[in-house]
């Protein structure tokens, strides 16, 4: 027969004081991280890492991207810190606040947002559709087709294929213009940055950008992609169904 104290629930009406210390201690960091020129300790982020502080994500990640954004040859410990332990924290916290929290600014540091994408396996196709829908980056989207998720189930790889559409069907953002001279007309494509290329250019041959705005790298990554959600796709397929 099991002791009557197995059989009794946890309390989860009432908080513990270590949480209300944590909760105390959560408050006066993010206090203190509103000063620019204030980073945590390493002590610090082992404290915020145990207690999975999901309080403090934006503001610890703004304190990544100035870390990032700062010379190498200006960075002091804390600078190395914030890029170091950043990602120990993201691998942490609940998977929909790490990516909320990377997702919410990837203009500021595109390559450090990058950096956490891939290191910390934050590809999810309904943000980057998201993403894509507000304007954002084409390559920058492109650029996260290459990083991956923990797992994958059915409706992972619906959205995956839904993105993958949307990026194979990207409208154009350059043109191409029939110039005429003195000498008579010639067609050119005109990327989306105002670069002149001859019309059997794909790729601008001053910013390597396409019609649709990407690159070579991008558009490889997209047949990856694709070739990845079939391999994905037959993995599925495998797994036992109920």
């Amino acid at each position: 027969m099991n002791n009557l104290s197995e059989n009794i629930l946890p309390d989860v009406s009432s908080v513990s004081a270590e949480q209300l210390i944590a909760g105390e201690r959560a408050e006066s960091y993010r206090r203190q991280l509103e000063r620019p020129d204030v980073f945590p300790s390493k002590n610090n982020w082992t404290y915020i890492i145990d207690n999975r502080m999901e309080s403090l994500a934006q503001s610890l990640y703004r304190k990544y991207l100035m870390a990032w954004l700062t010379p190498e040859t200006d960075r002091s410990d804390f600078h190395d810190l914030a890029i170091e332990m950043m990602l120990e924290y993201l691998k942490v916290i609940d998977r929909k606040c790490a990516v909320s929290t990377v997702f919410d600014d990837i203009t500021t540091a595109p390559d450090a947002s990058l950096h956490l994408v891939d290191s910390c396996r934050l590809f999810d196709a309904v943000t980057l559709m998201k993403v894509l829908h507000r304007g954002g980056s084409v390559g920058f989207i492109a650029d996260c087709l290459n990083c991956y998720q923990p797992s994958y189930t059915d409706d992972d790889l619906h959205d995956m294929r839904s993105l993958l559409r949307q990026m194979q069907q990207l409208p154009a953002v350059g043109c191409v213009e029939d110039k005429h001279s003195i000498f008579g007309h010639d067609l050119r494509y005109i990327c989306a940055n105002g670069h002149s290329n001859s019309s059997n250019q794909e790729f601008c041959s001053q910013c390597g950008e396409n019609i649709q705005g990407l690159t070579a790298e991008n558009v490889a990554a997209i047949d990856r992609f694709d070739k990845r959600i079939a391999v994905l796709t037959n993995l599925l397929d495998k797994l036992p169904h109920t």
